[in-house]
């Protein structure tokens, strides 16, 4: 964590975290801008099917996430298309 502190701190150049727990930690009261990524359940356990990850798992950790946590993001992005949608989104928050 330390190591991401002072990175995030002294960089010039653009970050990209993709960490679990970044508000849990509070690490996102040092990014300028922070992404949460939500999808409705159906297209979780089609994104974990095509994983082929624990679905059951991965749904029982989802369900202990804290919502609350959407509100600490400065961008939300609904994944709740296919992947032509999801980069257009991505893209609008990068000016392409």
């Amino acid at each position: 964590m330390d190591e991401v502190e002072n990175r995030l701190k002294h960089s010039s150049k653009p970050i990209v975290l993709e960490a679990t727990f970044l508000f849990e930690t509070d690490l996102y009261l040092l990014c300028d801008k922070t992404f949460y990524v939500d999808a409705p359940k159906e297209k979780q356990i089609e994104h974990l099917n095509n994983r082929n990850d624990d679905v059951e798992k991965a749904l029982r950790l989802n369900a202990n996430f804290n919502k609350e946590n959407i509100k600490k993001a400065t961008h939300v992005i609904v994944n709740d298309k296919d992947v032509a949608n999801l980069e257009k989104q991505i893209n609008s928050f990068f000016g392409k």
